[in-house]
Parts: structure tokens; C-alpha cells; sequence
């Protein structure tokens, strides 16, 4: 994407018991770089438009570079 180039996405919100609802579009999760565990913050001025940014999750211990020990089922006799 070249700089000052936008991207645009859609969701659909619907009404779930009185509360409305809807879903983050997966290619905007992609194009912020999102993974399992982190957290998408919204923020707004009050003007209409809003800021979306995306908070890392503590890392799993496969992804932060620690070994993962395997140990052997005991044998059943």
C-alpha cells in the first residue's frame, strides 16, 4: 500500500437482545498485523471518525523463542 493510500471496510451490524452488534473484517485484522491474543482499541473524538490501533497479547512461550520440553508418557504395565 503506498503512503497516503486508504483502505475502506464494511460490516454489517445487526440487533442481538436490544444490544447491537457486529464483526471485524478479517483483511483489516490482517492488515494491522493482528494475532490470537491481542486487542483492537476504537477511540473517538466525538467527531464522527475513529482511530482503530492494535495492542499486542503477551506472546505463547512457542512464539516468544523458549524451548518447549516433551516429556515421555510413563508405560503402563
Amino acid at each position: 500500500m503506498a503512503k497516503g493510500e486508504s483502505l475502506e471496510f464494511h460490516a454489517k451490524l445487526l440487533e442481538d437482545n436490544g444490544v447491537v452488534r457486529g464483526r471485524i473484517p478479517a483483511p483489516l485484522i490482517n492488515q494491522l498485523g493482528g494475532r490470537p491474543g491481542d486487542s483492537l482499541v476504537f477511540r473517538t473524538d466525538g467527531s464522527g471518525s475513529v482511530k482503530i490501533s492494535l495492542e499486542k497479547g503477551k506472546q505463547v512461550a512457542a512464539r516468544a523463542g523458549r524451548s518447549i520440553v516433551k516429556v515421555k508418557a510413563a508405560k503402563k504395565r
